[in-house]
């Protein structure tokens, strides 16, 4: 008989059961055959094992070495939540996605194979009290009778069978101890478990972020870990009043802002949960400040009561007026925060200026005008030395117009350099004055305000430039 000829009659001799149930499953792959013509020691496939000849792993990391079967159940009861699951499993049956890692062993007094499970304890522990309640200690046994009355016994787990226990352990690795570098099991993170099924939970701050990144306000990494972190905000009930919130659909969570007001305060919120001023340390005071302030900080008014259609005597419109006034122009109280120019300062490693920018995000401009003066410039100055300029170059004579100019090699036209050097140099001369002189100094935030927009994309182009040379 040709060698693979005689190999492949034993693989089915092992199939049909000839050695046993220990050994009957066998890999009959071409690469199966390979490996055990090789020596290599290979999982079994999988099959069904019969939970009354599986025992549990006596030196489970769970645990550590405990020899008795009784300590192991109350160990796995009493701190791994095994109880919650044989819940799950009477009503779902076992997860059909995960499955055993058993080693065979010999079991005194029986012929038939035996198995030590090795990779799931907490299954085959729920799966054995709910088909023998009286295995379980006394206290938990009348709730695992309850259980087991609403079950039909289960008499078989699906898995594998290991010879190599090195390759075992490194699935169990795999598994249980976490990213490795993404080696292992990621877990989901409060945002994934929201868009898989969406609860009240994190549903305001879900949605806040969702709309905050549609509006170019925050990118997808930024957001990342932010989202308790908010929800700890909003979910307060001055904070839903101030947003006027709805949040009874988790799907569907609605506000009663105008889309305007929104914007506003959306921006606001960003910034400062961007800047660390809405962080994991505030307690209930710290938010119901921050909620009284919101709406000055995003210059929007407060949230227009509704109608009370209980009221009997509601109170009369006045007349209308021959020619209303218009609406006064929304501005801002900060200075708007580039996040091109927070990615290019990150890429560039450059913490000072990180930080500097954020302060200046965060402060109000109308009520800290002289320090959002000074800090601009400080920011723009060394921004202009990061990219080059010299200790006794000021900013708006580094950043240069014209045909030659720097701002030319940045690709900027002349007629917008002519505009961002304007701005350069009102920024330059109010800070300079506000540092220097007794009384003078800069007092129209609005200004400043509109000149740092103005030359915000100019300085993402030549912080470009310094990760480029």
């Amino acid at each position: 008989m040709p060698e693979e000829t005689r190999k492949r009659a034993s693989v089915e001799r092992a199939i049909s059961g000839e050695w046993g149930v220990g050994q009957g499953r066998v890999d009959v792959s071409a690469e199966g055959i390979k490996k055990q013509r090789e020596g290599v020691a290979m999982p079994s496939e999988v099959f069904q094992i019969p939970v009354n000849r599986i025992h549990l792993y006596e030196a489970n990391p769970r645990h550590g070495e405990i020899t008795d079967p009784e300590e192991i159940i109350e160990y796995l009861l009493e701190d791994e939540q095994v109880y919650e699951l044989a819940k799950s499993i009477a009503q779902h049956k076992t997860n059909p996605l995960e499955l055993l890692g058993v080693v065979e062993i010999t079991e005194e007094g029986s012929s038939e194979p035996a198995y030590e499970v090795w990779e799931g304890n907490r299954r085959v522990c729920a799966v054995m009290l709910l088909n023998d309640p009286d295995l379980a200690p006394p206290k938990w046994r009348k709730r695992f009778r309850r259980l087991s009355d609403e079950v039909d016994p289960i008499d078989n787990i699906e898995g594998r069978s290991f010879d190599d226990h090195e390759e075992l352990r490194f699935w169990m690795r795999n598994i249980h101890n976490g990213m490795q570098d993404g080696r292992g099991r990621k877990d989901w993170g409060p945002d994934e478990q929201h868009r898989d099924n969406p609860t009240r939970k994190n549903a305001i701050a879900f949605e806040l972020l969702e709309m905050a990144e549609t509006q170019g306000l925050i990118s997808r990494s930024e957001r990342k870990g932010k989202l308790t972190t908010l929800q700890r905000f909003v979910e307060k009930p001055t904070m839903r009043e101030v947003l006027g919130v709805d949040d009874s659909d988790p799907e569907n969570v609605t506000f009663r802002r105008s889309d305007a007001d929104m914007a506003a305060l959306l921006q606001v919120i960003v910034d400062d949960l961007l800047s660390g001023e809405i962080n994991s340390r505030s307690n209930d005071s710290d938010i119901a400040k921050y909620a009284a302030t919101i709406e000055e900080e995003a210059d929007v008014g407060p949230l227009a009561e509704e109608d009370d259609a209980t009221n009997p005597e509601p109170t009369p419109s006045p007349p209308p007026s021959p020619s209303p006034p218009p609406p006064r122009p929304r501005t801002s109280n900060k200075i708007k925060r580039s996040n091109d120019l927070v990615r290019v300062l990150d890429k560039l490693d450059a913490q000072k200026l990180i930080g500097l920018y954020s302060s200046l995000t965060k402060v109000s401009a109308n009520t800290n005008t002289q320090i959002i003066a000074v800090g601009a410039w400080a920011f723009i100055e060394s921004s202009a030395k990061l990219c080059g300029a010299n200790k006794d170059t000021s900013f708006p004579s580094f950043f240069t117009r014209g045909k030659n100019g720097r701002m030319a090699t940045y690709g900027i036209d002349h007629n917008e350099a002519g505009v961002i050097h304007e701005a350069l140099t009102r920024l330059s001369s109010g800070g300079n004055t506000t540092k220097h002189h007794a009384k003078s100094g800069s007092f129209d935030h609005r200004q400043i305000i509109s000149d740092m927009e103005v030359i915000t994309p100019m300085l993402v182009l030549a912080l470009q430039a310094q990760l480029e040379d």
